[in-house]
């Protein structure tokens, strides 16, 4: 009898509240923003970019999301390096073992996925904002600049992928097809070609490391050359922007590229942006001192080192970028850890470890050695990348002697001696197997240029690397699909071979 007056109560009261407010559950959480509430001044643009940009580092576990994913997809599986077998994952990337399930390459789409859909967020929302007109085309070139990139990136190294430049809105906008990859490619030149035109020279200083006008132009030719079917005329002409733009120009020391001295400086053309700080308690840092310097997780392949041990000065001394790519035992090598009175015998035996990016931050604390935590940013696109590229245009243009000019150029940054004549073909050869890999190793080009350049079984053979016999050719050029996705959406197909 009781539990049934307590039952009418509850139902009186609750048909009394009811009949009062019919909405009593829409309720408004007082701490959050909305949709309605957000889209309004030019500070809520910058944020909703902001957000966009913030998915270039692969922010997982924070400083850790940099190494563990993009390192590893866009370096691990060349003929450059060796690496400790730290984590079988690891593993995997860099013996063509690669199973669906790999966390490595899975960050690594969800990531640029996140940060497509966050840049179309941007270009749907950004008309509802009422701001300057001429920083509202900038910052619609910046959102179609970042959609590109994250769009190249993936279709680089999955292939097939979902081409996305709307925010869902129904049920089948959450399950996309594949598109093809020359699909993607024409997007890209799209997004990049409308960036360009709408994006500064130059930022001041507050903005450095927002994309450019020259960012644009140089990722617009990399496309080029990437496509099925490459256009040199085109990419080309892109790059030509770039190099007559004023804008850059190769820094005197090889060296100041990677260390932190010239961060956003006069050769960069788009680079990763890291600090040492931690807001709320986020780490904006990354771990390639860490992880390359006092760990040691690896270095270059004999191949890779003897081959540099050629890139000579006239004096036959070693160049600048033997010394500003990698730690070696020679009395001119130089690490960080040192202590007064070593030498790299004394301190590291004969190993050999990479250098790029390799210096003691800035910052110092018990918990967080320097070493665990750098703010030095990564370069995603330097000018002499840009400068190497167009020589490959010109060469494949028939323009052999003014390609060879420019090479020279890069290589006297360096101190090494130039190189005299050489036929088309002999040149190609130079391009693919010493010039670019000399002065771009672990900069995240190598894979990718063995890729577009369809010679990756018979490089990796030539140059020994340990695991070429896995490698599956027309299978291991490209990443599986994630198989998180492939359960979720019926719609997608799994690469061949996997």
């Amino acid at each position: 009898m009781k539990i049934n007056k307590v039952i009418t109560v509850l139902l009186l009261a609750l048909f009394v509240f009811t009949g009062c407010e019919e909405n009593f559950l829409d309720v408004t959480d007082p701490n959050r923003v909305t949709e309605d509430q957000f889209w309004q001044t030019e500070d809520d643009a910058f944020k909703a970019l902001t957000a966009a940009y913030a998915q270039l580092t692969i922010p997982l576990w924070g400083r850790w999301g940099h190494y563990e994913c993009k390192i590893l997809v866009e370096n691990y599986r060349t003929d450059l390096g060796y690496f400790m077998p730290d984590y079988d994952e690891w593993v995997e990337m860099y013996s063509f073992r690669m199973s669906e399930e790999n966390y490595t390459k899975d960050y690594y789409w969800y990531y640029y996925y996140q940060g497509i859909y966050q840049t179309n967020i941007f270009l749907e929302n950004i008309d509802r904002v009422e701001m300057d007109n001429t920083m509202k085309a900038q910052m619609v070139g910046e959102a179609k600049f970042l959609r590109a990139f994250y769009h190249l990136k993936l279709v680089t190294y999955f292939k097939n992928i979902p081409l996305i430049l709307a925010v869902p809105t129904v049920a089948e906008d959450f399950y996309p097809t594949q598109a093809t990859p020359d699909a993607v490619y024409t997007q890209c030149i799209q997004d990049f070609t409308d960036a360009a035109n709408a994006l500064p020279t130059q930022w001041e200083s507050r903005y450095k490391g927002r994309a450019t006008k020259g960012a644009a132009n140089a990722y617009l030719g990399l496309t080029h050359i990437y496509k099925t079917n490459p256009d040199w005329s085109a990419a080309s002409s892109a790059f030509g922007s770039v190099i007559n733009s004023g804008q850059y120009d190769l820094l005197p020391e090889f060296w100041d590229n990677f260390n932190g001295m010239s961060e956003n400086g006069p050769e960069s053309v788009f680079e990763l942006q890291f600090t040492v700080n931690r807001p709320n308690n986020v780490s904006e840092s990354q771990t390639l001192p860490a992880q390359f310097g006092a760990w040691g997780q690896g270095g270059p392949s004999d191949w890779y080192f003897d081959m540099m041990m050629n890139d000579k000065k006239a004096d036959g001394s070693y160049s600048d970028r033997v010394y500003g790519t990698f730690f070696f035992d020679d009395p001119n090598t130089t690490a960080f850890w040192f202590e007064e009175g070593d030498t790299w015998g004394s301190t590291e035996g004969d190993r050999k470890l990479w250098k790029k990016w390799v210096y003691k931050s800035e910052v110092e604390t018990a918990n967080e050695p320097s070493w665990d935590r750098s703010g030095v940013n990564t370069v995603e696109m330097r000018f002499a990348d840009v400068l190497l590229m167009q020589a490959e245009c010109l060469n494949e243009q028939g323009q052999t002697t003014q390609a060879i000019d420019i090479i020279n150029l890069v290589r006297a940054r360096s101190g090494v001696t130039p190189i005299g004549t050489l036929s088309q073909s002999e040149l190609r050869n130079h391009i693919r197997n010493y010039e670019r890999p000399a002065e771009l190793a672990f900069e995240g080009k190598r894979w990718a240029d063995l890729v577009r350049w369809g010679v990756v079984e018979p490089t990796l053979r030539t140059h020994n690397n340990p695991y070429v016999d896995n490698f599956d050719v027309g299978v291991d050029e490209y990443l599986p699909i994630p198989s998180i996705d492939l359960n979720n959406n019926p719609n997608l197909v799994q690469n061949p071979g996997f």
